[in-house]
């Protein structure tokens, strides 16, 4: 099911007087984990993104052990059990196949909690849902795009824009820029950064459907060179195998091979 934005409308553009605790730029999983995080604190929080419409569209995401705990503490154990897989293993092939060696994850490994792996978008689904039953419909809004923002003595002034033309400035006690790599918040902070460097590797990643799952339906897959090319995999849930294929085509110097 997708959740579509209603721009302009009243009911979810808070009078521009009005200061909440903390404003983020960016409902992705960082922005909306964030958000759980800050309200079970005792803050006031607002997520503005910029997309008008959120699918549950993606490819497969490892939740590793730290953030695992993060996820616990916000009550998601059980819907991460029913969402997902928890990794045990990852085993180590030459580009040809041949068995290189056999390494522990998550809770096989010693943490105190597991390694989960899940579909990006079922788990960002599950937040949004999570986000929205918490903290009231009107803290997740959709087609507002960070336009720019000015730091005052005791709160930052947020101006938004949306595809209809509309424009609104918000008012909190902090920002939190989770808009991802290509983050306007960032670009206004650092205006002379500069592009992002490219190590030079080309991937394709994809979730597909299998009839049957390899191994023990918990194991991470690895084969080939990581420093050539490569091919990773692993089960999102009993149905579904993410995969990546990976191939370096530059060198350090930025030199094709």
């Amino acid at each position: 099911m997708s959740v579509k934005s209603d721009s302009c409308s009243p009911d979810i553009t808070l009078s521009s007087t009005t200061i909440v605790d903390v404003l983020i730029a960016g409902a992705g999983v960082g922005g909306l984990v964030a958000a759980l995080c800050l309200h079970r604190c005792g803050f006031t929080v607002r997520v503005h993104e910029k997309f008008k419409v959120l699918d549950k569209t993606g490819y497969g995401l490892n939740l590793q052990p730290s953030s695992v705990k993060i996820l616990y503490e916000n009550g998601f154990e059980d819907e991460l059990d029913k969402l997902g897989v928890r990794t045990g293993h990852v085993n180590y092939y030459t580009s040809t196949g041949q068995f290189i060696y056999r390494e522990p994850r998550g809770l096989n490994a010693g943490y105190k909690w597991p390694m989960y792996s899940v579909h990006r978008g079922h788990f960002h689904e599950l937040l949004l849902h999570r986000v929205r039953s918490e903290l009231g419909e009107t803290s997740v809004v959709l087609d507002q795009r960070l336009v720019n923002f000015r730091v005052k003595d005791d709160y930052v002034e947020v101006d938004l824009s949306n595809s209809e033309g509309c424009s609104t400035t918000e008012k909190g006690r902090v920002l939190i820029g989770a808009d991802g790599v290509h983050s306007a918040v960032r670009k206004i902070l650092y205006s002379d950064e500069g592009n992002s460097l490219w190590n030079g590797t080309i991937l394709w990643r994809g979730v597909s459907p299998v009839e049957e799952m390899y191994l023990d339906g918990k194991t991470m897959v690895s084969m080939g060179d990581p420093n050539r090319g490569s091919i990773f995999m692993f089960p999102v849930n009993e149905k579904f195998v993410n995969w990546t294929c990976h191939i370096r085509v530059t060198n350090p110097l930025g030199k094709f091979i």
